[in-house]
């Protein structure tokens, strides 16, 4: 997948490393969700969201998540959300600003794959499942086969066993013969997610250029992101800008704390080259 990278290890963080490490004046960040809450769920740390809600003030950063934006919003404190250039949700469907709704992709889903989504649920051999979570959106379709509210605790339980049976695989191959118009992928390690081929990731990528011109785009990402729903977007990242796999918040402030020591020496760069400018 990451054909193109120079792959480099920084603590746990692993990921392509771009030559021009010396542009940054026109950088643009970009952060999976994923990676900013720990064990995949809750509101980010009261410390982490402090030393990001610095950082977003300092630089043009974008957030994209599978989630829908109330579940941001729950995790996300509003400072955060709004120092954020823009917010991506539900796997880059819809694009938000400011709390406000910018602009979202629809798609009107057929009652044949709703049918067959349900048939396949029921045939489920997982000897716990309880009622499946379906999230519609408007141009996306969840599938949890853990079951709606499930606990961490049951989504675990359900991600071992599946584990063994692998029984989504074989959901989705059957899927991908009966809809052969239709994208499919793991959402995470117990969920499911549909949309439409004429949708793609790729629109977020594209928005950021038409809005940063020659931009180059750094990307903080989980692995269950990176091979997921935003798989076309972190392979086009790969090869075209920066692109970092990370398992969690402390990873990202890790790295976080590298590029400000970038930022840092950048500006002491100006100082020196243009001091009369910088005293005016």
């Amino acid at each position: 997948m990451f054909s193109k990278a120079q792959l480099k290890t920084v603590g746990r963080v692993t990921g392509p490393v771009d030559n021009r490490m010396n542009v940054t004046s026109n950088d643009v960040y970009l952060f999976d969700m994923a990676t900013l809450v720990e064990n995949g769920g809750g509101e980010i740390e009261p410390a982490f969201a402090s030393y990001l809600l610095d950082f977003a003030r300092q630089r043009t950063c974008y957030l994209i998540s599978h989630a829908g934006y109330t579940d941001i919003m729950s995790c996300v404190p509003a400072q955060v959300r709004r120092a954020f250039t823009g917010i991506f949700a539900v796997s880059g469907t819809e694009h938000w600003y400011q709390d406000d709704l910018v602009h979202q992709f629809e798609h009107e889903f057929s009652d044949d794959l709703y049918e067959f989504v349900v048939k396949m649920v029921q045939m489920s051999g997982y000897p716990e499942k309880l009622a499946p979570s379906l999230d519609s959106g408007s141009a996306s379709l969840g599938i949890c086969l853990a079951g709606t509210n499930a606990t961490r605790r049951q989504k675990r339980k359900y991600v071992n066993w599946e584990l063994q049976h692998q029984e989504l695989s074989g959901f989705m191959d059957e899927f991908r013969v009966r809809f052969p118009e239709y994208s499919i992928c793991r959402d995470t390690d117990a969920s499911l997610l549909i949309t439409p081929s004429s949708f793609s990731p790729l629109t977020v990528r594209d928005h950021i250029s038409d809005n940063h011109g020659s931009a180059r785009i750094v990307g903080y990402v989980s692995q269950g992101t990176a091979y997921g729903f935003a798989k076309p977007l972190c392979q086009d990242l790969s090869g075209a800008g920066i692109l970092s796999l990370v398992e969690g918040a402390g990873d990202v402030a890790q790295l976080l704390s590298y590029e400000k020591r970038r930022l840092s020496l950048e500006e002491q760069a100006e100082i020196v080259r243009f001091p009369l400018l910088k005293e005016i």
